[in-house]
Formats: structure tokens, C-alpha cells, sequence
């Protein structure tokens, strides 16, 4: 029935009239002290589907107690009941899965229930605060929360297919696409087997946002490890970014601090805060294509973990430079979400584990397209059955569609690579390769059903056959 339930949430239409994007980040204080975690830290972005009603994604992370390493995503809902014209009542049902921090066993399937005050601060961001309740299967965690909550819509034009969008469409501004590769290199760390922590590899993207002026932005990225000592590390952080101008050859330098949440494998980060500093400089390429080059420093701020960070970011700028401008530029989107089964095979799972059973994961994609067909993606998984709570995999890939003729059916051919840990799956290091084929049906310009059969690969022994079920939505950006 959990599965059902969820597998509705993922495939419900997201093509309807209203066109808001909300994103929203809070944390949940728990009145119970059941495990090693106290609070959960979370991360969505909802779309108004009918007017008052917001559907989306949400990811939850550790941030409170000594638990640093629970990640769970899923699929949100929630329907606004307005009070006046500042201030609304919010309720919200929230299922998903994943686990971690050697809190959840079994299959890390979570629900959560909500009602929020909701009132505008300003034109920009509105705050929360409410009650839920949360429970999360195979741990200790069934407990009443304290709920705090800021969001702001996000100021990128939108339309469903291809239709025509001229209005400024306000909010924080959707600037850039950054996929991101970092090394970390611990000062001095001990992990949680009492040994120093190696050097470590991870691959994750980025969302960098406008505001008023282009010399600061803010940021949102999310990493996982691949390599090194960080196997089932993930990490995710908000931050501000200054930019210089340019120089006479085009360069232009930055300088940035961030603050977030991060954990698993054998990381310790205490309750899963973390702190972060870099700088480095962004060198033109072509277009809008930049590169940034840069260094920098991680602290969790809970736990004995601390390291510099040499990084390299790809950057795809949107719209013009002059960022308080709506130009005629568009771009190529297209959300999918649905669910993802990894196949059950001798050397799923690390030997001696007594557990078996297909894994059914949360999944979530976004594509951008740079041509006509084809297109770039990220992607974030996460386990809500199977007998592997904590087993999440975060993955960044190309892609490009075959259409079949002149009828609605098309195929979908992707390779990608990324990070896969936890659950006891034997993915090695984490770091995960592999492709899928899916076959595309366009029940309207602004709907696709989509099945897919892939593989994924890993330098363990883990090598699953994956079946995938899901919606595609195509829409356009104007920015």
C-alpha cells in the first residue's frame, strides 16, 4: 500500500494551469529524543499543480544531535488555505525513503504530516511555523515536531510545451546550471572507526540564483562521494557567492561561504552541520559556457571533520548579462519523477548481509537541453523498499531522444556516472557508471509516460539491472 501511495505522489500529472515554483527549506525539531538525531533539516521545490495546491520533491538530511548521515528524499503535497492576502494556512503529507547515520534499518520508508502558519515577510521569501508528526520505518523515530520554514517562488518565466511567456516573472532569478567535481583532502580527521579519514572524491551540480545585483548570488548544491574514503557520504549546502567584474581578458573571481548538512560512511560530522569557504576564478569559454577553478575549506561544525576542497565547476549561464533584464532567450527543461527498481542479484549486497529483496527507489531527474535532442541531467534516488535503508545514489549524465516516426512514441537513450552507498549494497567506493534505454509515450506536448531498462555499474560487486516507471514533463524557461 506505502508503495502505491508514493508511487501516485511521483506520477501525478504536473502539467496544470498554475505555474508558481516554490523553494522551501525548514527544519523539524522533534519533541521526543528517540535515536541520536533530535532534528531533520529539509530542502523542497513544489509547483503549483491547481490553484492552492503545490506537488514536488523534498529532501531530508540530519541536523540536530550526533546522527549526521540520514538522507531521505520524496514526494511533497500540500494545499494552501489563504487567511488573508499575507498570511495562509499550509497542510502537508510528505512519503519517501532512504535512512543512514546507523539510525534506520529495514527499509527506511518515511512519512510526515504537517500544518503550518504561513506569512509573507516581504515580496521575496514568506516563513512557517507549524506542528507534524514524523515516522520513520525500521528506526526508532514516531514523534511529534516543532516545524520551522522560510521559501521564496522562484523568479524564472515558465510555460507548459512550448508556448509563448513576455511577462517579468519575478522572485529570486534562476542565473546559472553548475555541475560540480571537488576533492576533499582531511586535515587531521578521525572517522567513525577511529581512523584517520583518506582523501576523498565527489561529483554533484549546483543552482545558483540573482538577486538585485549580478556581483552576489546565492547557491544551492549538493555533492556525493565517488571515491577515496567517503563511500555513503553526501552533503548538500546553501551559500552566498560575491563576483568581481571582469577583467581585460574576461576572468572574473569570487569568493564565497556556505552552511549545510552532510554525513555517512565513515565521515564524522557530529549532528550533520557543516561550514564552508572558497574562492577561485570563473574563465570564459564560449558563449555561455564558463569553467571556475577553485579551493577552499570544509568544517563540521558537530564533529572531527575538517578539510580543504580543491574544486572545478562547469557553468551554464542563463539569460543575459544584465541579470534584472527578461530577455526573449528560452531553455529546454523537462522534470521526470517516478519510481526506479534495482533487481536483486548475487553481489547486491556486501557478504554475510541477511537481507534480500528488489530495491524500489524514489526518483527524481531534470534534463536541460542544449540541442534540439539532446541533453544534460541530474539525478537524485533514494531506497523506500528493499531492505536497505540509508542506500541513496545521486548521479549526473547526457542524454539524447530518437523519435519514432511521426508518432507519439520516442526513445530515450542516457549514459551517466555519479556516487551509490548505504544499505549495506556493495557499490565499493561509491562511485556508480551505467546507462538506460527508455521508451517515451507523449500523451499530450505536455506529458510523457516513460519505462525504461538499464544498468548500473560500480567498482563493487554490485552491478543491478534497473526497471523504471515514470512521468516526463517538458517545459520552458524564459529568463
Amino acid at each position: 500500500m506505502r508503495l502505491l501511495i508514493l508511487a501516485f505522489l511521483c506520477l501525478v500529472p504536473l502539467y496544470a494551469n498554475a505555474e508558481e515554483y516554490d523553494l522551501r527549506t525548514g527544519v523539524d525539531v522533534f519533541t521526543k529524543r528517540q535515536s541520536s538525531i533530535t532534528a531533520l533539516h529539509n530542502l523542497s521545490m513544489m509547483r503549483e499543480v491547481y490553484p492552492s495546491v503545490f506537488l514536488g520533491g523534498r529532501l531530508i538530511s540530519s541536523a540536530g544531535g550526533t546522527g549526521g548521515g540520514l538522507f531521505i528524499g520524496g514526494a511533497e503535497l500540500a494545499y494552501r488555505l489563504p487567511l488573508n492576502q499575507d498570511s495562509a494556512i499550509e497542510f502537508d503529507a510528505f512519503v519517501g525513503g532512504g535512512g543512514g547515520a546507523n539510525v534506520v534499518a529495514g527499509d527506511g520508508f518515511m512519512t510526515r504530516v504537517g500544518v503550518n502558519l504561513r506569512h509573507n515577510i516581504n515580496e521575496k521569501f514568506s516563513g512557517s511555523i507549524g506542528l507534524s508528526y514524523i515516522d520513520i520505518s525500521g528506526s526508532a523515530i514516531s514523534t511529534p515536531a516543532l516545524s520551522f520554514g522560510l521559501s521564496t517562488s522562484l523568479g524564472f518565466a515558465v510555460t507548459r510545451g512550448h508556448s509563448e511567456q513576455t511577462t517579468d516573472p519575478g522572485g529570486i532569478r534562476l542565473s546559472t546550471l553548475k555541475p560540480v567535481a571537488m576533492a576533499y583532502f582531511p586535515i587531521n580527521s578521525q572517522g567513525l572507526l577511529g581512523r584517520p579519514i583518506q582523501n576523498m572524491g565527489l561529483l554533484g551540480a549546483e543552482l545558483e540564483f540573482a538577486g538585485s545585483s549580478d556581483r552576489l548570488t546565492s547557491f544551492v548544491r549538493a555533492l556525493g562521494a565517488m571515491s577515496g574514503d567517503g563511500a555513503g557520504y553526501a552533503e548538500w549546502t546553501y551559500g552566498l557567492r560575491w563576483h568581481t567584474g571582469e577583467s581585460a581578458i574576461g576572468l572574473r573571481g569570487f569568493a564565497e561561504l556556505g552552511a549545510g548538512f552532510a554525513g555517512g560512511g565513515k565521515v564524522d560530522t557530529g549532528g550533520g552541520m557543516v561550514a564552508t569557504a572558497g574562492a577561485g576564478v570563473g574563465i570564459p569559454i564560449t558563449g555561455p559556457l564558463e569553467a571556475e577553478l577553485g579551493i577552499g575549506a570544509i568544517k563540521a561544525l558537530g564533529g572531527d571533520f575538517t578539510a580543504y576542497t580543491a574544486f572545478a565547476r562547469a557553468v551554464l549561464r542563463f539569460g543575459s548579462d544584465d541579470r534584472n533584464t527578461l530577455n526573449s532567450e528560452t531553455q529546454r527543461w523537462q522534470l521526470s519523477s517516478g519510481l526506479s527498481a534495482q533487481v536483486e542479484h548475487d553481489g547486491l549486497r556486501y557478504p554475510g548481509v541477511n537481507r534480500s529483496g528488489d530495491l524500489v527507489l524514489v526518483a527524481f531527474s531534470m534534463d536541460y537541453f542544449v540541442s534540439n535532442r539532446g541533453y544534460v541531467f541530474g539525478e537524485a534516488q533514494s531506497v523506500a523498499s528493499g531492505q536497505a535503508g540509508g542506500y541513496a545514489l545521486g548521479a549526473l549524465g547526457a542524454g539524447y531522444e530518437f523519435p519514432l516516426g511521426n508518432s507519439n512514441w520516442s526513445l530515450a537513450s542516457e549514459v551517466f556516472v555519479g556516487a551509490a552507498a548505504g544499505g549495506l549494497i556493495a557499490t565499493g567506493s561509491g562511485l556508480i557508471g551505467g546507462g538506460r534505454v527508455e521508451l517515451d509515450y507523449a500523451l499530450t506536448d505536455q506529458l510523457k509516460l516513460s519505462a525504461g531498462v538499464g544498468q548500473i555499474l560500480s567498482d563493487g560487486t554490485a552491478h543491478p539491472v534497473t526497471v523504471s516507471l515514470g512521468l516526463k514533463v517538458p517545459f520552458t524557461s524564459f529568463h
